[in-house]
């Protein structure tokens, strides 16, 4: 089925697009039918900006769009004269990846602290403990199961181990074991 398009942009638009900027100008595909933003260069033939169709604004196929205020829109955000130029967009782009990988730099290297103080406490707590473990093994055929008590001291070496102090270890016991 053949829609019959205007051929002609609409010049309000066009007046706006032209006092955004003087080189931009609307052209119509007659091929394809639906209009095209172009670019003016000082030597040389134009360069396509921008096809005007219905993807350009939604997900949608591309397909004839009239023209309306979001072409403006488009073009302003689109603009990389509002960055700085392609240098100002790419130093900015450059300067948050530096600032990405410096972060996960940072978020790495504490892990493997973590991991390695983990492991050396482990290590440390089996080989090296300074006593005597005091506890036999269960014998199962009266073993009670106990309730837990909540470790209630922050191990010096890591954030993530934690131990029962002295006095929780002891208030455990009196509970009904004496």
């Amino acid at each position: 089925m053949q829609y019959s398009h205007s051929q002609t942009p609409d010049r309000r638009i066009v007046k706006k697009l032209k006092n955004y900027d003087r080189n931009l100008y609307i052209r119509w595909n007659a091929t394809q039918e639906w209009f095209e933003l172009w670019e003016k260069r000082p030597w040389g033939p134009g360069v396509l900006v921008t096809t005007v169709t219905r993807n350009l604004f939604e997900p949608a196929p591309m397909e004839y769009c009239d023209l309306d205020e979001r072409l403006l829109w488009w073009v302003y955000w689109a603009d990389t004269h509002r960055h700085g130029g392609r240098k100002g967009l790419l130093a900015n782009f450059d300067k948050r990846m530096g600032e990405m990988f410096a972060y996960f730099d940072r978020d790495t290297r504490q892990t493997h602290r973590d991991i390695a103080k983990d492991i050396w406490s482990a290590h440390a707590g089996f080989y090296l403990a300074p006593n005597v473990k005091k506890n036999s093994k269960p014998k199962f055929n009266n073993f009670k199961p106990q309730r837990w008590v909540m470790p209630d001291v922050q191990s010096r070496n890591s954030q993530r181990i934690f131990y029962r102090s002295k006095n929780n270890a002891l208030r455990f016991n009196w509970k009904g074991r004496r």
